[in-house]
C-alpha cells in the first residue's frame, strides 16, 4: 500500500516538474536570447530534456501503476499463473525504462534525481524477478523457499522505496527552486 501511495505522490510531483520545466524554460530562454544566442539553445534543448524525461518518466509510472494492480489482482484471487505473468511484463516494463532513461541528458539540477530513479528501477527490477520467483515456487508446492524468496522480494521493495523517498524529496527541492 505504501508503495502505491508514493507511486500517485511521484507522478503527481513528476507532472508538476513537466509543467515546471516547460514554463521556467520559456522564462529563461527568453532573457538569454538577447544576451548570448548559443546558450540559449543549449539551454532549451537541457529544458527539453528535462521536460521529455518528467513526461516519459510520468507515463512509465502509469503503466507500472496498471502493471501492480493487475498482478496484485491476481495475487489476491490466487490466480498464481496470471501472477507470474503479470509479474514479467511488470519486470519488462522495468527493464525498458532502465535502458531508456539513458536516453535523457538533464540538467545538472535533475542529474541526481535521475540517478536515483535508475537506482530505484534496478532495485524494483530485483524485487519483481524475487516476487516472480516465490510465486513460481508457491506453485511447485515448495512453501518453505517461496517464503524466503517472497522476503528477499520485499526487503528489494524497501531499497526501492527509499531510492523513490529520494527521488521525491529531490523533484520537491528542485519543483522549490523553480516555482514557475
Amino acid at each position: 500500500m505504501k508503495r502505491y501511495i508514493y507511486l500517485i505522490l511521484f507522478v503527481s510531483l513528476v507532472s508538476m516538474l513537466c509543467i515546471g520545466c516547460t514554463d521556467s524554460d520559456n522564462q529563461q530562454n527568453t532573457s538569454q536570447i538577447a544576451s548570448a544566442p548559443e546558450q540559449s539553445e543549449n539551454t532549451q534543448s537541457t529544458g527539453n530534456q528535462d521536460a521529455e524525461w518528467a513526461k516519459s518518466t510520468s507515463n512509465s509510472f502509469l503503466i507500472f501503476d496498471n502493471d501492480t494492480i493487475q498482478f496484485s489482482n491476481a495475487m489476491d484471487n490466487n490466480d498464481y499463473y496470471t501472477a507470474i505473468n503479470g509479474i514479467e511484463k511488470y519486470r519488462q516494463d522495468i527493464e525498458t525504462e532502465i535502458k531508456n532513461i539513458d536516453n535523457y541528458t538533464v540538467s545538472p539540477e535533475l542529474q541526481s534525481c535521475k540517478d536515483e530513479y535508475k537506482l530505484a528501477l534496478i532495485d524494483d527490477y530485483n524485487a519483481a524477478t524475487f516476487f516472480k520467483s516465490g510465486v513460481t515456487q508457491l506453485t511447485s508446492g515448495n512453501f518453505v523457499e517461496a517464503a524466503a524468496t517472497t522476503k528477499m522480494g520485499s526487503e528489494g521493495l524497501v531499497l526501492a522505496n527509499s531510492h523513490y523517498d529520494n527521488v521525491t524529496n529531490l523533484v520537491k527541492i528542485y519543483n522549490d527552486a523553480h516555482p514557475n
